[in-house]
């Protein structure tokens, strides 16, 4: 008696078949964030429609102490820096500043402001001062509705990777704005407003990574990827294997 084939026809539609409630559902997340993304420019996202050119300082426009001696006086207060990653002179409200970026011990990079006129370290931004710089760095004229410190970098939180202690200023505006204000760069480091978390909930199912929300190489998107890569293929041969002919003819309902 014959053994009988392997009916591939059926495990093939049985693959097809549980596949698709299983990765269905993230090709809906994958459709419908790629079609936010899609409508939406990157300028609106990071609140940049709304911002107000940065300050720009000339060297020459006024008596500059020498950047020698705000190095000095930085390692005078540090002196087991060793390496400075940036050096730049520009305009802190409305006041020259050197922006000193440099490696700590641990290596990590941190920041120091030195008034650029006497070269003498200046303390970091404090709480009027940040208000004032988001004042300046938001074009509408709007009410500022609170003010928070942050101080602690959480995974997946609007402010995540960035430069603190930070000062959190909100705006009284539709577009629900918030900027930060990292204290010791002395800069605005981000804005983040209503479409910007849409975007950044979206990101968080495309990407598939739901407690940092920037590792989009994570083994769960790649299975996934997978997965959905297999499904439309098993979906081609399914329908390879069970339509006769290039153009199947619809039965008559007469007939």
């Amino acid at each position: 008696m014959a053994r009988k084939g392997i009916n591939w026809k059926l495990r093939l539609r049985i693959l097809h078949r549980w596949l698709g409630p299983i990765v269905g559902v993230q090709l809906f997340f994958w459709t419908i964030s790629g079609f936010y993304f899609s409508w939406h420019k990157i300028e609106e996202v990071r609140g940049e429609d709304l911002m107000t050119e940065p300050e720009t300082i000339s060297p020459g426009e006024v008596d500059l102490a020498s950047p020698e001696k705000a190095l000095a006086n930085l390692k005078s207060l540090h002196p087991e820096i060793e390496v400075i990653e940036k050096f730049a002179l520009r305009s802190l409200l409305g006041k020259p500043v050197y922006e000193i970026a440099y490696l700590s011990e641990g290596g990590e990079i941190q920041f120091a402001l030195a008034d650029a006129r006497t070269g003498n370290l200046r303390l970091p931004l404090n709480q009027k001062e940040a208000v004032a710089l988001a004042r300046s760095g938001f074009q509408p004229e709007a009410a500022v509705r609170q003010v928070d410190f942050v101080e602690k970098d959480e995974a997946g939180s609007e402010y995540r990777g960035r430069p603190l202690p930070a000062y959190r200023i909100s705006f009284e505006h539709p577009s629900n704005m918030r900027y930060y204000v990292s204290v010791n760069p002395g800069r605005i480091t981000a804005r983040r407003n209503g479409t910007w978390r849409i975007f950044d909930f979206l990101w968080m199912l495309h990407t598939m990574d739901y407690q940092e929300r920037d590792n989009f190489n994570n083994l769960l998107l790649k299975t996934f990827s997978i997965l959905g890569i297999t499904t439309i293929l098993s979906g081609f041969l399914l329908w390879g294997v069970t339509v006769k002919g290039p153009f199947p003819r619809l039965k008559s309902s007469s007939q």
